[in-house]
């Protein structure tokens, strides 16, 4: 077994932070993208130009997605315990617990003050974040055998 508990530093919560506003901007385009085809096509057939300006509150609403999540959301959404037991890693905080197969890892980020497990597509939870000071059981020589070769070292 292998395990984090505790509250993550200021660098773990910082590079979650930027995590989270990443995957925020990302899905806001793509949302974005998805529904401005077929209304700018249905807007310029029905009042010309004039029907672009709908686009602005999109490009707005795209713009609040820069901001940081409040307080709130941080302390519902960061994890307080990760273990690894078998083929099952679990993931809990104030709000929630989240449990992800082993064998869905499709890379682990080793961002110098933590690891960030991140799964294939259809599977990824940004909340699976480990803070190495956190080790309380297992060792972090431990933790890189299991996913050897899917650790990525980031700058």
């Amino acid at each position: 077994m292998i395990e984090f508990k505790g509250n993550i530093s200021r660098a773990c919560r910082k590079y979650w932070i930027r995590d989270w506003k990443k995957g925020m901007v990302i899905a806001a385009i793509i949302a974005f993208v998805v529904i401005s085809i077929p209304l700018t096509v249905f807007f310029i057939l029905d009042s010309g130009l004039l029907g672009l300006l709908w686009l602005l509150p999109g490009g707005f609403m795209i713009a609040l997605t820069f901001f940081s999540p409040n307080k709130k959301d941080i302390a519902k959404s960061i994890p307080t315990q990760i273990y690894i037991v078998d083929d099952i890693i679990t993931c809990k905080g104030a709000g929630f617990v989240a449990e992800q197969m082993l064998h869905n890892v499709q890379r682990v980020v080793d961002f110098g003050a933590g690891y960030h497990i991140i799964f294939q597509i259809g599977e990824r939870d940004h909340r699976f974040l480990c803070d190495k000071s956190l080790l309380t059981q297992g060792t972090l020589e431990e933790f890189e055998a299991l996913f050897e070769g899917k650790i990525v070292k980031k700058k």
